[in-house]
């Protein structure tokens, strides 16, 4: 049998049409109870099969309904109704949906294990009935699965399976919850590649309805990473990290966060073997060049404009000290010293970027500049403070600054950047 070619997203509305006239007509053949069997119109087998025209009316009334908390009251008298209904998964996902609409993520969550479940307890009663089916007829199940209604529910199956491990993925980031968000991703990237496999045996290459579904799935594998490597970063596993980012380069080569976060990574992670060092920075220092170049691009583009200030500006300070630490981390300390001025002027708030500069003052043995930075970097209070202070007090009294003055030239340089 040849089965037509077409999107993903015609073979959506495709089934969405099959859904609509299938429940129609098993309602309404139940209704005509003196009516023959032999007079009902062809219906697709792989859809939900509805016991009565009530079900049928509430199950329409809650996908019709607009108000969230009314939805999810519908849906529990639906549910508890009708326990057994083959209409019960879309009736679970419609909750899901609303919890997400309400950024009840904690509640998102068992609420997609259930729906999910569910799901796909309906897709395997619906592959039983195929096997029982064969054992019959064999020749009428194989056409049957060479079907468009068996690929368009196939693929439905596999969308779904993409939905909630991408609620699972998504929804356990938001709450923190890191290492199920590594679990679930693996899920998502398997059912996202699934999907895609799927639609390509049936799509033609080239066409305008395949190179959107391939933005699509470039599209999906960006939220993937995008997750996993946020995981792997909030548990500090940097080899995983380093590794996820340069997989999400190799598909999106010009993608700035990508080529920012695996560049920034590596800088921060310095190897204490210098051999690996040397290749580390170079891989580091190529990504951040790339992504410099993205940013300035970016930034002379008319998408820029709807950019906030800060935004612009944390831009090219997060940059210019990636680029500042690899030059750091390999003793270039004149190169070091202009890229994070570069950063401050983007950012005179910054204070990692004051602080590093202070270390490369202090390296290079320019004691004055050196205090002003570490000064600069302690007033504003950074994550780095206690070290910046130390190595302050410490360069204060080699320099045989007066005793008791420290504090007062910590906010001295407090004014000043005030006055910036």
């Amino acid at each position: 049998m040849i089965i037509r070619r077409r999107s993903i997203f015609g073979m959506v509305l495709v089934l969405a049409l099959l859904c609509q006239t299938g429940l129609e007509v098993a309602a309404q053949g139940r209704r005509g109870g003196g009516r023959s069997r032999q007079a009902e119109p062809p219906r697709n087998p792989f859809l939900p099969t509805v016991q009565t025209q009530e079900e049928l009316d509430e199950y329409r009334v809650i996908m019709a309904e607009e108000s969230a908390l009314t939805k999810l009251t519908l849906a529990d008298g639906f549910l508890m109704a009708y326990p057994e209904s083959e209409l019960g998964h879309r009736v679970l996902r419609a909750r899901v949906d609303v919890y997400l609409s309400l950024q009840n993520f904690q509640t998102a969550i068992p609420a997609a294990e259930q729906a999910k479940t569910a799901e796909l307890a309906f897709f395997d009663s619906k592959q039983t009935m195929l096997e029982a089916q064969a054992v019959d007829d064999a020749e009428a199940a194989a056409e049957a699965r060479e079907s468009e209604e068996y690929n368009s529910f196939a693929m439905e199956h596999a969308d779904s399976e993409r939905y909630f491990t991408r609620v699972l993925m998504e929804s356990n980031a938001r709450i923190g919850r890191f290492e199920s968000v590594v679990e679930f991703a693996d899920d998502f990237l398997e059912a996202e590649n699934t999907l895609f496999e799927m639609y390509e045996a049936t799509a033609e290459e080239g066409t305008p309805e395949y190179l959107q579904a391939f933005d699509q799935h470039r599209g999906n594998l960006f939220v993937y990473y995008q997750n996993v490597i946020g995981a792997y970063q909030s548990l500090n596993q940097t080899d995983k990290l380093i590794e996820s980012a340069k997989q999400a380069i190799a598909v999106e080569p010009e993608n700035i966060a990508f080529l920012m976060i695996l560049s920034d990574t590596m800088a921060a992670r310095p190897s204490d073997d210098e051999d690996i060092l040397e290749d580390q920075m170079d891989v580091a220092g190529e990504h951040a060049e790339k992504a410099l170049e993205k940013v300035e691009q970016l930034l002379d583009s008319p998408a820029s404009m709807q950019m906030a200030a800060d935004q612009r500006a944390g831009l090219q300070t997060a940059v210019y000290a990636t680029l500042g630490r690899i030059r750091y981390n390999t003793e270039d300390y004149d190169d070091a010293v202009d890229f994070y001025q570069k950063a401050i002027e983007a950012t005179p708030t910054d204070s990692v970027s004051h602080f590093f500069l202070g270390l490369c003052y202090a390296r290079e043995n320019k004691g004055d500049e050196a205090l002003e930075s570490l000064a600069k970097a302690v007033f504003l209070k950074g994550e780095e403070e206690p070290q910046a202070r130390e190595m302050l007090e410490e360069i204060w009294g080699n320099l045989s600054k007066p005793d008791g003055g420290l504090p007062a030239f910590i906010e001295e340089q407090g004014r000043v950047l005030d006055n910036q």
